[in-house]
C-alpha cells in the first residue's frame, strides 16, 4: 500500500516533519538545559523563599503569649498592686494578692499553651496563678538566689520585649518581660509566663514542612540551647561546632553533604526573639523528581514526534490532494474540455482557490464563444460590405456613361450630380482599409449632401464646425454619412420650415473623439429607464441594415464597449446622434490594418 499517491504530498510531508522534529529536537534541549538544569536552583530557591510552617506557627503562639503579657502589664489592677507599698500585715495584701491570683488564674485556665503565670512586683508582692507556687520556688526555677539577680531582671536595659528562658526540664519555655507604670515609665514589676513546652514541641512536629526522610529541622536560642528538633531527639549538636557560620546573624544558604547525604541547608532568625531555625534538607528528592521529570519529558517528547507524524501525514495530504485534483482538471481543460468542475466545501484559500477556478473555466469558455461569434459577426459584416460593394460597382461604371453623355448633350447639372454619385461610390467601394482621415470622410458626407440638394433644393443646410488640426486624424471608414442621412430623411421629414444640420467634432479627452450629428426636427422618444422607444427607432430608420446598427457593431468590435453611439435631443427638441471614437494620429497603431 502506497502512502503518498504523488510527488509532492511526499514532499509537503518531508517538510512538515522535518519542521516537526526541529521543533521537537528545539524543545528537548531547552527543556533539558534550561528547565531540568535549573530545576534544582529554583527549588533551592523556593525553599529558602517559602515560609517555614513550623517557625510560623511557633511564632504564632507566641505572638499570642507576647500579646496577652501585653495586656497583663498594661491591667490597672496589677499596675496598681505592684506600685502600692503595702504596711506589712495589712488587710489589703489580701485584697491585692486575691484579685492578681484571680486574673492570672483565669488567664491560665483559657490558654492550653500556657503552664503559669507569676508577677513579681518592685514593691515586694508576688502574684501566682497557682496557690502552691510560691516565690521562693519560683526563684529557685529561674536561679534567682539573691536580690541582686532579680534586680538584674529588672534592669533588663532597653529590652522592652522580654526574654525568653528555657526551662526544659519542667518541660516550660519562660517569658519574662518588664511591667511598666505609665506615664512616668517606671519599672514596677517583672511578668514571668511559663509556656507550655509540649504544647509548643507538638505543634512544632506535625506542622514540619517534610518527612523525617527529607529534611532535618533545629531550632535554638543565641546562647546555643536546643530548643526543639525534627525528628524529636535528633542530636544535631554537632551543627554548632562544625558550621558556626549557620548560627551567626542574617540568613543562610550552604550546600554540603550532611548525615552522609547532599543537603541544602537554610538557617534564619525568628522575627520576635533571639531563636533560629536550621532547616536540612537532603538533595535525593530533587533528584528523584529531576529523574521523574526527565522520564517523562522522553515521553512527552516521543508522543509529540508520533503526533507529529500523524499531523504531517494528514496535513500533506490535505493540501497536495485539491493541488492534484486540480493538476487533473487542467489536463482535462487542456484538451478543451471546460465543462469540468472542482467540488469543495472549504472556506480557506484552497477552497477559494477551487471557486476561483470554476468561475475562471466559464468565464473563459464563455470568452471563447464570445470570440468565436465576435469573428463570425466580423466575417459577415465584412461580407455584408461585399456584397453592398457589388451592386454600386455595377451602379458606377452605368453612373459614369451617363455623365458622359450629359456632358455631351450640355446638362451640366446633371453632370455635376452625377459627378458627386461617382465620387460618393468610387468612396466607399474603393480599397479595403477601415480607417481613412477625417478629411476623406467630411469629403464623402459633402458629395451626400450635393446629391440630395439636387434633389430636395435649399429645403435644408449643413454647417460643419470641425477644426483644421483635426482633418489629418484617423477615424474609421464611412460612419459620418449613415448619420446625416438618417437626420435628412427622418429627422427633417414633413417639416413646413428650413431644416439645419450640425456637424460637429471635438476632442473629448487624451483619447477620445466625440461626432454630434444634430438637426431641428423631431427628436427622440425615450422611456422611463433612459432607452428610445422602439417606435422612434423605426420611424428614423435605425432597426436594420447596414446603417446606424452597423456603425454600432463595428465600433463595438473594434474599438470595445466604450466607444460607440448615444442618443439624445437637443435643447430646440431636435434629434442628436454622438458617436464617441478613439483618437487615432498615427497610421501605424490603426486597429484591423
Amino acid at each position: 500500500m502506497r502512502i503518498f499517491s504523488s510527488t509532492i504530498q511526499k514532499i509537503f510531508f518531508k517538510y512538515f516533519f522535518a519542521v516537526s522534529l526541529l521543533a521537537i529536537t528545539a524543545i528537548g534541549i531547552f527543556s533539558f538545559t534550561f528547565y531540568v538544569r535549573n530545576f534544582i536552583k529554583s527549588e533551592r530557591d523556593h525553599i529558602v523563599s517559602t515560609t517555614n510552617k513550623a517557625k510560623y506557627n511557633i511564632e504564632f503562639i507566641l505572638s499570642i503569649v507576647r500579646n496577652n503579657s501585653i495586656l497583663l502589664s498594661a491591667n490597672e489592677t496589677v499596675t496598681r498592686n505592684c506600685s502600692t507599698w503595702f504596711i506589712p500585715g495589712a488587710p489589703e495584701i489580701m485584697e491585692a494578692k486575691l484579685n492578681v491570683d484571680t486574673m492570672l488564674r483565669n488567664s491560665v485556665s483559657i490558654n492550653e499553651h500556657l503552664k503559669g503565670i507569676y508577677i513579681l512586683g518592685k514593691n515586694g508582692m508576688f502574684y501566682s496563678s497557682y496557690w502552691d507556687v510560691t516565690e521562693e520556688k519560683l526563684r529557685r526555677w529561674l536561679n534567682l538566689t539573691n536580690d541582686a539577680e532579680i534586680g538584674k531582671l529588672f534592669g533588663m536595659g532597653k529590652n522592652n520585649q522580654g526574654i525568653y528562658i528555657p526551662q526544659l526540664e519542667r518541660n516550660a519555655i519562660t517569658y519574662i518581660r518588664p511591667i511598666y507604670k505609665f506615664p512616668a515609665s517606671e519599672r514596677i514589676g517583672l511578668l514571668i509566663i511559663d509556656i507550655n513546652y509540649v504544647y509548643l514541641r507538638e505543634i512544632f512536629t506535625y506542622s514540619s514542612l517534610a518527612t523525617e526522610e527529607s529534611e532535618k529541622i533545629l531550632v535554638v536560642n543565641s546562647r546555643g540551647d536546643t530548643l526543639f528538633t525534627f525528628p524529636y531527639n535528633l542530636n544535631m549538636d554537632f551543627l554548632k561546632n562544625d558550621h558556626p557560620e549557620l548560627f551567626s546573624p542574617g540568613q543562610h544558604v550552604l550546600e554540603m553533604n550532611i548525615f552522609n547525604k547532599d543537603s541544602f541547608i537554610i538557617s534564619e532568625s525568628f522575627e520576635q526573639n533571639d531563636w533560629r531555625i536550621v532547616r536540612v534538607f537532603f538533595k535525593d528528592k530533587i533528584h528523584s523528581t529531576t529523574n521523574l521529570l526527565f522520564a517523562m519529558l522522553i515521553l512527552f517528547l516521543i508522543g509529540m514526534a508520533v503526533i507529529y507524524l500523524i499531523i504531517s501525514l494528514l496535513l500533506s495530504n490535505s493540501i497536495a490532494k485539491p493541488i492534484i485534483d486540480l493538476n487533473a482538471k487542467l489536463k482535462i481543460i487542456q484538451k478543451g474540455d471546460f465543462s469540468v468542475k472542482i467540488q469543495t466545501d472549504r472556506e480557506d484559500e484552497i477552497g477559494q482557490l477551487g471557486e476561483t477556478f470554476n468561475k475562471m473555466t466559464v468565464r473563459i469558455d464563455k470568452l471563447l464563444k464570445q470570440s468565436v461569434a465576435e469573428q463570425k459577426r466580423k466575417s459577415d459584416l465584412q461580407f455584408e460590405v461585399l456584397e453592398a460593394q457589388i451592386n454600386p460597382h455595377f451602379l458606377y461604371n452605368t453612373l459614369d456613361s451617363i455623365k458622359w453623355l450629359a456632358v455631351l448633350q450640355g446638362m451640366e447639372n446633371i453632370s455635376d450630380m452625377v459627378s458627386s454619385l461617382i465620387n460618393l461610390l468610387k468612396y466607399n467601394i474603393s480599397g479595403s482599409t477601415r480607417m481613412v482621415s477625417l478629411e476623406d470622410e467630411i469629403n464623402s458626407v459633402k458629395n451626400y449632401i450635393s446629391i440630395q440638394q439636387f434633389r430636395y433644393g435649399d429645403i435644408f443646410s449643413v454647417d460643419y464646425e470641425i477644426p483644421d488640426n483635426m482633418l489629418n486624424l484617423k477615424i474609421m471608414k464611412f460612419i459620418l454619412q449613415p448619420l446625416v442621412e438618417n437626420a435628412i430623411f427622418h429627422g427633417l421629414k414633413d417639416m413646413d420650415s428650413k431644416g439645419k444640420i450640425l456637424v460637429e467634432a471635438q476632442r473629448t479627452d487624451n483619447n477620445s473623439i466625440t461626432f454630434r450629428i444634430s438637426d431641428n426636427g423631431t427628436g427622440f422618444v425615450f422611456k422611463k429607464d433612459g432607452s428610445i422607444h422602439e417606435n422612434t427607432l423605426k420611424s428614423r430608420g435605425m432597426h436594420s441594415g447596414i446603417g446606424i446598427k452597423n456603425i454600432q457593431e463595428r465600433m463595438t468590435l473594434y474599438f470595445g464597449s466604450e466607444y460607440g453611439l448615444t442618443f439624445s435631443n437637443t435643447a430646440s427638441g431636435g434629434a442628436c446622434a454622438s458617436l464617441r471614437h478613439p483618437l487615432i494620429d498615427d497610421q501605424s497603431s490603426i486597429i484591423g490594418e
